[in-house]
């Protein structure tokens, strides 16, 4: 069993987190999104999620993806073309991980199975394999073209599941334990390609979100934007990209369930259609609401003391030298995206009120608390950056060593095994054990 699920430093983080977020999220949600095999639907995209970031079995790997994507592909409110699209990942992933248990099984692995008996056997080739994890992580992670998925399951579907299958944030964590571990030089070549999609799809789907006025849509156009840019630093070959990539994961996973919460618990409580034609005037009514989603939206556009200045500021100088249309790319979604936030804003909470809207209260203590967590935990690590950077710079450290295998071991922190080489006794998934060969 010790062999099928492992937990690490590039894992673990994300897990917890995760987990705080899915019970936030659960007890944020109004009674009505609760009902009759909703509940089960939360379930699976929490075992899914667990399952795909601690698994070293690669049938326990596709079993967690297909799990998360599933209350998804089930959901009949949805258009043809969502569940189309989840299906086609998972059955690109499900290639993927064949062809590389078949190369694994030929090579001699001891277990094909398994992540770390795979990152044992270099594997000089793979381009086809990579390119069928490239079209998962585009439909997973809502990158061009495979973006159309995303807002039109959150405007149709479940808000809050949709936003939790969407922070699962799938594509760079099979970047990070699948493609780079295994597949060696042709995952390194060929990973600046989808790094350059990301980098475009940040650009349009801010320009798309300046133009829509739907609020969910708005939204989910905007949470695209922000989490495209991480791709570009986890294969950056720079530790501090790469932190600043683990740090702006965790910025927008936490703002956007933030930001989701708010939205819909505004939608319960208005009672109406919200269009986007019109202001509402509901700051008033839901001055708490108001300040949770204006705190949330800046801290998601990287406002100075809040853990989005951190993560873009790394980010951005980090992966210069690898892709230096960053430096325009970034601020330009960043500056976009704070336009759609501040009119969503507005819309929602601004103006002068033009229908009565039913007596329910501002948040109450089950919300107040959730929200308050989240937003502290945005602007406590915001104004202490340190503390987060050193929580996510082991993981760096190690993700840069399966990158490049030539970088001076020297940079790995203490008491940490440089990527590729397992403490003794140990081999985690997509590090080789020590002694092996690196595949380069």
């Amino acid at each position: 069993m010790t062999n099928l699920l492992v937990l690490d430093s590039f894992n673990s983080l994300p897990l917890v987190l995760y987990g705080l977020l899915w019970l936030a999220t659960l007890i944020l949600a109004p009674k009505q999104d609760l009902t009759g095999n909703r509940i089960s639907r939360w379930l699976m995209v929490l075992v899914g999620t667990a399952l795909v970031y601690t698994a070293n079995h690669l049938a326990l790997y596709a079993l967690g993806w297909v799990l998360s994507a599933w209350p998804l592909i089930e959901d009949a409110r949805l258009g043809r073309l969502t569940r189309t699209l989840m299906v086609l990942g998972g059955v690109a992933l499900a290639a993927a991980l064949g062809l590389i248990i078949e190369h694994g099984s030929s090579a001699g692995a001891a277990d094909p199975w398994l992540l770390s008996s795979l990152s044992a056997t270099g594997w000089a080739g793979g381009q086809l394999p990579f390119a069928l994890l490239t079209l998962a992580v585009i439909q997973r992670k809502g990158i061009f073209p495979l973006q159309s998925w995303v807002p039109q399951a959150m405007e149709r579907g479940d808000l809050l599941i949709t936003g939790l299958v969407l922070n699962g944030h799938f594509g760079a964590v099979t970047v990070a334990r699948v493609a780079l571990p295994l597949l060696g030089d042709a995952s390194r070549a060929s990973l600046t390609v989808l790094s350059e999609l990301g980098l475009f799809t940040a650009v349009l789907g801010a320009v798309v979100a300046v133009a829509d006025r739907q609020p969910r849509r708005l939204l989910a156009w905007v949470a695209i934007s922000q989490a495209s840019t991480i791709l570009a630093g986890l294969e950056s070959l720079n530790q501090q990209a790469i932190t600043g990539a683990m740090l702006h994961w965790m910025v927008v996973s936490i703002a956007t369930s933030a930001l989701f919460a708010v939205l819909r618990l505004v939608e319960v409580r208005h009672g109406l259609a919200i269009t986007g034609t019109e202001y509402l005037g509901l700051g008033r009514r839901f001055p708490r609401l108001a300040v949770f989603f204006v705190v949330a939206g800046v801290a998601l556009v990287g406002l100075p003391g809040t853990l989005g200045f951190i993560s873009e500021d790394l980010l951005m100088h980090g992966a210069l030298e690898s892709h230096p249309w960053i430096g325009l790319a970034i601020p330009v979604a960043t500056a976009l995206n704070a336009i759609g936030i501040f009119r969503l804003f507005g819309i929602i909470f601004l103006g002068r009120r033009l229908a009565p809207t039913m007596i329910v209260p501002d948040a109450v203590t089950r919300e107040r608390w959730p929200l308050a967590a989240l937003i502290m935990l945005l602007v406590v690590l915001g104004l202490v950056p340190q503390m987060a950077i050193n929580l996510r710079s082991a993981a760096a450290v190690k993700l840069e060593r399966i990158e490049n295998p030539a970088a001076p071991s020297g940079e790995a922190q203490s008491g940490e095994a440089p990527s590729g080489e397992a403490q003794p006794g140990e081999a985690q998934p997509g590090e080789a054990p020590a002694g092996a060969a690196q595949s380069h």
